[in-house]
């Protein structure tokens, strides 16, 4: 039986029409591992990922005004460094000293969920690239799946939560602002990351 999904609340609306812009390129650069769908890909797929999101997660949790117990289901990196240490500790050890995501502190809680909603986002296409990258990758992704799978079951309640909250802000122009800013920081990461060059240096 399929599942209803609750209408979205106005102001996710109004953010999702105003960065629609950018969803396609951040899609994109979500499933480009499927460009070369093997365990190098992946694991450079997710060392680029964990770099950019680890540096967000580590600003949200600096953030004051969220309430109890929301973000910290929301962090998903702990479970990303699992699946690299799985992959090849040492190596994981190596690109995670080697190369970093840098992001100021957030100004106020309508930066921080402008970031937070380009990170949510993505979220939900992590079920459908599991998906897609099973065929390629069966035995990889038995053994490290974990930050694509965490929220296979939940992913469009945390949305409606998140999408809830954000009804409450006073000041949405601000989130889009902080949502722009970070879907193109979010796109020049990916993009500089993957390059051929971080291949050529095994990360």
């Amino acid at each position: 039986m399929a599942v209803a999904h609750l209408p979205r609340p106005r102001a996710v609306e109004l953010l999702e029409r105003a960065t629609a812009v950018h969803h396609a390129t951040a899609e994109g650069d979500l499933f480009r591992v499927l460009d070369e769908p093997t365990p190098a890909g992946y694991r450079r797929f997710l060392t680029s990922v964990y770099h950019f999101e680890a540096e967000v997660e580590h600003q949200l949790a600096r953030c004051t005004g969220f309430p109890p117990g929301f973000l910290a289901s929301r962090l998903k990196t702990r479970k990303l460094a699992e699946d690299l240490m799985t992959l090849d500790p040492a190596r994981y050890v190596r690109s995670v000293m080697a190369r970093r995501f840098e992001l100021a502190r957030f100004g106020d809680l309508h930066d921080a969920l402008g970031w937070l909603y380009v990170i949510e986002r993505n979220t939900l296409h992590h079920r459908q690239l599991f998906r897609a990258l099973a065929p390629h990758l069966r035995g990889t992704l038995q053994a490290a799946s974990r930050f694509l799978t965490v929220h296979a079951t939940d992913a469009y309640q945390r949305w409606h939560e998140l999408a809830a909250f954000i009804e409450r802000v006073d000041e949405l122009p601000r989130v889009v602002e902080a949502a722009d800013a970070a879907f193109r920081a979010q796109h020049a990461w990916l993009t500089a990351s993957t390059a051929p060059m971080a291949a050529r240096l095994g990360l």
